[in-house]
């Protein structure tokens, strides 16, 4: 039931620093705009799967929420990004933001460094993704709803998400920045200084 969407997805280990009850707060704001409004979340953690249950529950959001189990094997999790509109990770992105690029999938994060991990500094604010202030779901709603909202600008972020991939992230670049790293390395090397000779008087002082 991923055919009419739009469809969000969060994929990642389950916990409560991640905080998807900003995504989910942020679905009640447009669920009367895009009644059709999915949500995916693919990831592992009892207790704090049980939290979301509940508050999806609470929030009445229904079947508009999809929970699956972690998901390793790349064939079986590539479909699910690519009937994505949008990967959201509301708080400590890391290596998924890489990883939805990859599939030409923008990324909705916050806008605070020291929320996220280093991975958050690929997204480029509207380029890539849209960022939003830390903690606020009306931010996010805004900016769920501006990528939901203009079909050309959600191609043009998946397009620069895949070029930003193979510019930075590929196997490709990570060998040049290895490269790069030696070839500065090798050109700041000194001669070592030479040692006196046994016997010899430099540096006693004489």
């Amino acid at each position: 039931h991923l055919d009419r969407g739009p469809v969000v997805l969060f994929v990642s280990r389950l916990h409560p620093r991640n905080r998807l009850d900003l995504l989910f707060e942020a679905m009640v704001v447009l669920a009367d705009e895009y009644p059709d409004l999915r949500t995916v979340v693919i990831g592992d953690g009892t207790d704090e799967k049980q939290r979301l249950l509940a508050l999806v529950k609470e929030l009445g959001l229904g079947d508009k929420v999809r929970f699956e189990d972690a998901i390793f094997d790349e064939d079986e999790l590539a479909p699910w990004f690519m009937s994505a509109d949008v990967l959201v990770y509301p708080a400590m992105v890391g290596l998924t933001a890489i990883h939805a690029f990859g599939y030409g999938v923008p990324v909705v994060a916050n806008s605070s460094p020291t929320a996220n991990g280093p991975e958050w500094a690929a997204i480029r604010h509207g380029e890539n993704g849209l960022l939003f202030s830390d903690g606020e779901s009306g931010e996010l709603a805004d900016a769920l709803r501006t990528i939901f909202a203009d079909a050309a600008l959600r191609e043009r972020m998946s397009n620069e998400a895949m070029r930003t991939v193979q510019r930075q992230y590929s196997l490709e670049a990570m060998v040049r920045g290895f490269e790069e790293a030696i070839r500065h390395g090798a050109s700041q090397t000194r001669e070592p200084t030479p040692r006196p000779e046994p016997g010899s008087s430099e540096g006693d002082g004489d």
